[in-house]
């Protein structure tokens, strides 16, 4: 990532104590410098342990551009009161650090950063936050375990072959080319994860034991909700890092539309979004708080 991004970053943010690319804590990070009991436990509790500070180091969360600080501040606001009307659906609740399982014979987890569910809790929108990670670039795809080859690792019903052959294309996908590959391997974790609620009894009743959805609203998924999931990222409006942005858009487009096998009410329809679209097409015509608005768009200040 250029300097001249994190610069402009710091000077429209306008956060006291940076050093190093972190504020002195991350209320310091988040609006109004206050977040609710509920929301700490989930930032504590989830797979990043964004809150809490480790070997004398700074909380991830007080990074400048910590992708899940990001998503707090533009979703957190969300409730009853003051819903976001989005793509024609009004969503009330909100949580984060969702987990879903992904294979069933492995304790691993997949994190999702924002849940988003309507008021007649019949829509369940599902977001993967990024902020500068798809800005790094390899040629190589990350790891991925050997257990994603068994069709028999995946929950039953949940289309084990096909998942196995698209774990094949992924570890074959670089060929070379350089661009942010650990996305479209979340990206997959992601939607196995969802379907396997959407599919199969033992994993619906594993999320809905320990899901924050139940914890903090008492809503309990039975599967046959509409989903929606989408990867929003973060669009910077400077020439490298707007040009590695739309290279990630562009590979996490075209790995989506292989996934014809998806349950048909698991939405991929437009799986990328920027975080300025949904400004404009909800969030800013949404808010009530004149105050937050000034504040969300010092960060729509420096997207493209």
């Amino acid at each position: 990532m250029e300097k001249e991004f994190k610069a402009k970053l710091k000077e429209y943010r306008q956060i006291e104590g940076v050093d190093k690319d972190y504020a002195n804590s991350y209320l310091d990070n988040i609006f109004n410098k206050h977040m609710e009991e509920k929301f700490i436990r989930m930032f504590c509790k989830g797979g990043g342990k964004e809150l809490l500070p480790k070997e004398g180091k700074k909380e991830k969360a007080a990074c400048i551009y910590s992708s899940s600080m990001l998503a707090y501040n533009f979703f957190s606001w969300i409730c009853k009161d003051t819903p976001l009307v989005y793509e024609e659906v009004v969503y009330d609740k909100v949580v984060f650090e969702e987990q879903f399982r992904v294979l069933k014979s492995r304790n691993n987890k997949a994190n999702l950063d924002v849940v988003l569910v309507s008021k007649d809790n019949k829509t369940i929108l599902l977001l993967e936050s990024k902020f500068t990670e798809h800005l790094s670039v390899t040629d190589k795809m990350p790891e991925i375990s050997d257990a994603y080859d068994l069709p028999d690792s995946y929950f039953t019903g949940c289309n084990g072959e096909e998942w196995k052959d698209i774990v094949k294309k992924l570890r074959n996908m670089p060929n070379g080319k350089k661009a942010y590959y650990e996305g479209l391997k979340q990206v997959a974790c992601h939607l196995i994860g969802i379907s396997s609620v959407m599919l199969n009894q033992e994993a619906r009743d594993w999320f809905n034991k320990n899901s924050w959805l139940r914890h903090t609203e008492n809503i309990i998924l039975n599967g046959n909700e509409n989903y929606i999931f989408k990867s929003i990222v973060f669009h910077p409006n400077t020439e490298n890092e707007s040009s590695l942005s739309r290279n990630y858009e562009k590979i996490n487009k075209n790995f989506v539309k292989d996934l014809k096998f998806l349950p048909q009410k698991l939405s991929v329809k437009n799986p990328i979004i920027t975080y300025k679209q949904i400004w404009d097409n909800g969030i800013k015509k949404s808010i009530k708080d004149k105050q937050l608005i000034d504040y969300l768009g010092k960060y729509i200040s420096v997207h493209e």
